[in-house]
């Protein structure tokens, strides 16, 4: 996809970006092996924000134990971690988690 400057100053774009070209989900079967992590920036309308009460120990979680890595960080402050394309979380310190109410 190339963006280019429009009329008035805007941004347009003058072709597709194929997300599937980097689908995380490889063809099912025996054989799948997962694709390479991915590092690039894309969009994203929205994805999942953790709040945690212990940042350190939520990365730890989320890195070793789900296999996320750290894309960005602002130490203390913010963490964007990624498994695979579009699979992205930010986790985000809080001073307390509230208990959330089974459903």
């Amino acid at each position: 996809m190339n963006l280019t400057r429009g009329e008035g100053g805007g941004w347009r774009h003058d072709g597709y970006s194929n997300a599937f070209e980097i689908s995380p989900v490889p063809p099912p079967g025996p054989d799948a092996v997962p694709p390479e992590p991915f590092r690039g920036i894309y969009g994203m309308p929205a994805f999942a924000t953790i709040p945690t009460d212990d940042l350190a120990a939520s990365t730890e979680l989320w890195i070793r134990g789900l296999g996320f890595f750290e894309l960005f960080s602002i130490p203390g402050q913010i963490v964007h971690l990624r498994r695979w394309a579009f699979q992205d979380v930010l986790l985000v310190p809080v001073d307390r988690v509230e208990p959330q109410p089974r459903r």
